[in-house]
């Protein structure tokens, strides 16, 4: 049933609109190839306009039955598509839920490389990497069918990508392109054109490398960009490793399907912005944390640690700004709220973890924090250690730097 035709429209209109920006930003170039994310409890939200998207950009489209029903894929002619197909990428697939829609994609991707058509990414790029995989000795068959690869993957039955843990240990390392290098070894198991969690790293660095765009879905306002750290970990954690391969990062930019009734792509800087002042740095939601007492605190100090995951993976999105109004909000208390009574009453192990955390962020020269600023997080952190007692978070007891 998915893609819906309903959201098959949606997406169309999307993609438009994705390409008529970033052609306004690139001299009227269209891109050369764009990465996704997708998750299945996403697809399950949006029935399928993200993976629409994937289609439409490969000049593609569902075929359904009188029932609503997808049966199959058909090239859309390039004439009536009016423009090149983009090469794509798709990391984390959501294949043991959907499998038969990502055998659409994979489907979709071995139709349009046969295309002759000039600019068609597709066969360009898949073309290049054969016969740089045949001049390293590969059999040629075997390099046309992994070069033909899009989709990517962590290995069958496992979820464990790391990226969160090694942001959060950042006592433990000096460069962050351990976080590349971690996510090329958990996401790099290829699936489709005959492969089903193949591991195949190093292709998958050939395959993602001039990757333009990362793209992610968010289709309800339950979930935010800076409330957990899937978001980071998995579109970030691309972004990172995009910028390990080609010295740069791609754009950002969410699918933002939160209002049904105006679908929109919105950059990741407005994304996190409209979350900052409506949630996090909103006096009504600081006080309905407090009225949850420990585990509120928690969440306070969560945000602080996910804001850190952004600043690792994507250092763009975060900037000296974010930083400071946290600060202004929570250690000085700008809003008058009794925070520090509030943590020393409840969980001083909370506001323990976000003063050393904005101490981490100056030390690892992410942040230059003015100077008054650090010898007031130095101090609270440090008298609330003496007063309550060392929390030993990943940042605190557990990096003597």
């Amino acid at each position: 049933k998915i893609p819906k035709k309903e959201a098959w429209q949606v997406g169309i209109k999307l993609t438009d609109e994705l390409l008529k920006n970033y052609k306004s930003k690139h001299d009227g170039k269209y891109p050369d190839k764009l990465a996704f994310v997708i998750w299945g409890t996403e697809t399950i939200r949006h029935e399928g306009i993200l993976e629409s998207q994937i289609l439409y950009l490969l000049g593609v489209r569902p075929i359904w039955n009188e029932w609503g029903k997808v049966t199959g894929i058909q090239i859309i002619p390039r004439d009536k598509l009016g423009r090149p197909r983009i090469d794509i990428v798709v990391s984390s697939a959501a294949e043991e839920m959907f499998g038969q829609l990502t055998q659409y994609i994979d489907q979709a991707v071995q139709m349009v490389k046969v295309l002759n058509e000039d600019d068609n990414r597709v066969r360009k790029h898949t073309r290049e990497l054969t016969e740089k995989l045949v001049q390293k000795g590969w059999d040629p068959d075997k390099a046309e069918q992994y070069a033909s690869v899009r989709i990517f993957d962590e290995p069958p039955g496992r979820y464990d990508l790391n990226v969160s843990r090694i942001t959060s240990a950042s006592g433990t390392w000096d460069d962050d392109s351990v976080i590349a290098e971690d996510y090329f070894r958990h996401m790099s198991y290829g699936y489709g054109n005959g492969l089903w969690g193949e591991p195949m790293e190093d292709v998958y660095k050939e395959v993602l490398s001039g990757t333009d765009m990362v793209l992610h879905s968010r289709s309800t306002n339950l979930y935010g960009t800076l409330d957990n750290d899937d978001f980071f970990m998995y579109a970030g954690g691309l972004v990172a490793a995009v910028r390990k391969l080609d010295g740069k990062s791609p754009e950002l930019n969410v699918i933002n399907i939160m209002n049904p009734a105006k679908p929109e792509m919105t950059s990741i800087d407005r994304m996190m912005g409209m979350e900052m002042r409506s949630r996090y740095w909103n006096p009504e939601w600081i006080e309905g944390m407090k009225n949850e007492g420990y585990e509120g605190a928690n969440k306070m100090s969560e945000f602080v640690e996910n804001m850190w995951g952004w600043q690792v993976t994507v250092p763009e999105t975060i900037t000296a700004t974010h930083w400071e109004q946290t600060f202004e909000v929570y250690v000085q208390d700008k809003y008058g709220k009794d925070l520090k009574e509030f943590f020393d009453n409840t969980n001083p192990w909370a506001q323990q973890s976000i003063t050393a955390r904005m101490l981490e962020a100056d030390r690892k020269q992410y942040w230059k924090a003015p100077e008054e600023m650090k010898n007031v997080l130095s101090k609270t952190y440090a008298m609330s250690v003496i007063e309550k007692g060392v929390a030993c978070c990943e940042h605190t007891c557990n990096n003597p730097a």
